[in-house]
């Protein structure tokens, strides 16, 4: 059974320390002091991150929100963000998986590719699979595509549905992992709903649950 850990990325870890208004103004406007804090989290995320795999961790999924240029315009992103990821990224000692995290994440794949260590990539709910499969290419994982905080809203034989629907599409993609997109499942999501999925997943691949 793989265990994932969660990791937000050296450019999300900012906004927790000293605020998303503040790491923005520093992103736009004072590129060295944004480089400088980056120089400084990096560590700290490498560790951790190590610490992780150290525990017994498969992979990591890693945030990268403020590398998003549905957050941030290009320049940024091509300046600062995406050079502090692939310096981050490069020291960790196992796989990591992109996730989405409540952006689009389809429309910019592209400025992810390539960097060390990544292996897949969570699309969010919304997001069409067909055309995050083209723009990866062909070897890459691509995970989805459920909504994890809708599930409690919805009875098994709903999410039964949904589930067979995604790998019907995705049927001859064998690269493709079907996954909450949502990491929150409420707590009062009936067991049932969480057992259809793998019962739906398990049935498309010709095993028993």
């Amino acid at each position: 059974m793989p265990v994932i850990g969660l990791l937000a990325s050296p450019v999300d870890l900012p906004p927790l320390i000293i605020g998303l208004e503040a790491w923005l103004d520093a992103l736009l406007f004072q590129p060295e002091t944004a480089r400088a804090l980056l120089d400084r989290l990096t560590p700290f995320f490498v560790a951790l991150g190590r610490a992780m795999f150290s525990d017994g961790a498969t992979a990591l999924a890693v945030t990268a929100n403020l590398a998003n240029r549905f957050t941030v315009p290009h320049q940024v992103m091509a300046d600062l963000s995406r050079p502090a990821l692939e310096r981050a990224l490069a020291e960790l000692p196992g796989p990591v998986i992109l996730h989405h995290g409540g952006c689009p994440l389809t429309p910019h794949l592209a400025d992810f590719m390539g960097l060390p260590q990544t292996v897949g990539y969570v699309v969010d709910a919304g997001e069409d699979l067909a055309q995050a499969r083209t723009a990866l290419g062909p070897g890459p994982l691509l995970l989805g595509n459920l909504d994890g905080p809708a599930l409690a809203d919805l009875d098994p034989a709903e999410v039964d549905v949904r589930c067979g629907q995604v790998l019907a599409q995705r049927s001859t993609d064998l690269q493709f992992i079907l996954a909450t997109s949502g990491a929150d499942i409420p707590l009062d999501t009936p067991p049932a709903c969480l057992e259809a999925i793998a019962d739906a997943a398990c049935r498309a691949g010709g095993v028993k649950a």
